[in-house]
């Protein structure tokens, strides 16, 4: 506290030393104004940096009670490999089985607090070579034909965006790090724990993110996405929780400056309202909190 009043002391005192040297009132009042905003940002920004992280964005976190429906779990991964492979004939999934021995110790499964079991989740760039074209990148490509899959097999599913093209669509730097980290895992798929939103429920995602384990990451809609096509009885109630994918980063300022890479500060969510399967990719805010939505994530050991 000492270090930011002595901060703010000399950005004020330097406030007073231009209005001495400026005679002239408009640029006097000018520059106290300029100075005056840059001091506000000055103290705002070392507040944020110097504050604990799990003090950040405290106000963004509302009670929930909302959770899962009755008597819901996640399938064997035997089971998820055989819906995956229905749908997506060309992966690999040799592998998954070896995948899972990493989460276990002694003959049990053993999982980071939080996490709702383990899923399996196809690698998105295997995904992407099953759709023709080539030009959107392999993220969008592969949402894009996981939404076409979905629409097949949910007759409530409603699509609520302005497109799933890289003008609309992103992964986030988190879920980019997650996908990175994974690069040299065998096979097509990827065996991973996963909470679909109980453990940050009622929590902006940048609120989530403060509470972040350090080997915690987003998950992203295709991720999720993945998850509801495997269990689609997790979103066939109106009581279920939203799931928040801030691993997607979704355009809020328009096409034109998504084409500059900017613009992408909202995020995209799975839920069911009114009779709907719905993918929202649209006007989920990042300061957005509300007890019937829980960002997803996932840990790595």
């Amino acid at each position: 506290m000492l270090d930011k009043a002595l901060v703010s002391f000399l950005m004020i005192n330097r406030v007073f030393r231009a209005i001495r040297m400026h005679k002239q009132g408009v640029v006097r009042m000018l520059i106290t104004i300029s100075v005056g905003i840059v001091c506000l940002a000055a103290c705002v920004l070392l507040d944020y940096v110097t504050s604990p992280t799990y003090k950040r964005f405290k106000d963004e976190e509302v009670p929930s009670s909302v959770g899962y429906p009755a008597g819901w779990k996640l399938k064997s991964l035997s089971e998820q490999v055989k819906i995956l492979k229905r749908h997506f004939p060309l992966l690999d999934v040799s592998h998954a089985e070896e995948l899972a021995m990493a989460y276990q110790h002694n003959g049990a499964l053993v999982l980071p607090d939080g996490m709702d079991g383990l899923v399996v989740i196809p690698k998105y760039m295997a995904v992407a070579k099953e759709v023709g074209s080539a030009d959107w990148p392999a993220y969008n490509r592969a949402m894009a034909l996981l939404i076409s899959v979905i629409k097949k097999t949910r007759t409530d599913f409603v699509l609520y965006a302005d497109g799933l093209g890289p003008n609309n669509e992103r992964l986030s730097k988190s879920a980019r790090r997650f996908y990175e980290a994974q690069k040299d895992v065998p096979g097509d798929v990827l065996v991973i724990p996963v909470q679909t939103g109980l453990f940050h429920r009622g929590r902006s995602f940048r609120r989530a993110r403060a509470l972040f384990a350090p080997n915690e990451f987003d998950l992203d809609a295709f991720a999720i996405g993945c998850v509801i096509l495997t269990h689609p009885e997790r979103l066939r109630n109106a009581d279920a929780l939203w799931i928040d994918c801030a691993g997607t980063e979704t355009q809020d300022l328009g096409k034109i400056l998504s084409m500059f890479g900017m613009g992408f500060s909202n995020t995209s969510g799975w839920g069911f309202e009114n009779n709907e399967l719905r993918y929202v990719s649209y006007k989920l805010r990042v300061d957005f909190a509300h007890p019937g939505f829980g960002p997803g994530s996932t840990v790595l050991f």
